[in-house]
């Protein structure tokens, strides 16, 4: 009789228990949250970095077009083409790439 109500026993105690499960289950949730927002807040942060490299690349393009020409560009292609700029003063092109570059987002 003995043998008997121990093999019971160990047998009810082989697996995990619904709250147990429930548990490691939450706490996984949370650490996947807490992981999810810290990624969105890194990928928020590279974007606005990203932006303002491109901000300074295309002002110092515009400095740069303004000291050899004399006056600012009409447009943002005069970076990259003479297009209206006076003959022999254009020494771009001011901008690297066949064209200017998208907002990040």
């Amino acid at each position: 009789m003995k043998t008997t109500f121990t093999r019971r026993r160990h047998r009810r105690r082989r697996g995990f228990t619904l709250m147990e499960i429930l548990l490691v289950l939450a706490i996984l949730v949370i650490l996947g949250a807490l992981v999810g927002v810290s990624f969105m807040k890194l990928r928020q942060n590279a974007l606005i970095d990203s932006a303002k490299i491109q901000i300074n690349l295309l002002e110092q393009s515009v400095k740069h077009y303004q000291i050899d020409v004399g006056n600012y560009p009409t447009s943002l292609s005069g970076l990259i083409e003479p297009g209206d700029a006076p003959q022999g003063k254009w020494r771009g092109p001011y901008f690297e790439g066949t064209q200017l570059p998208l907002d990040p987002w």
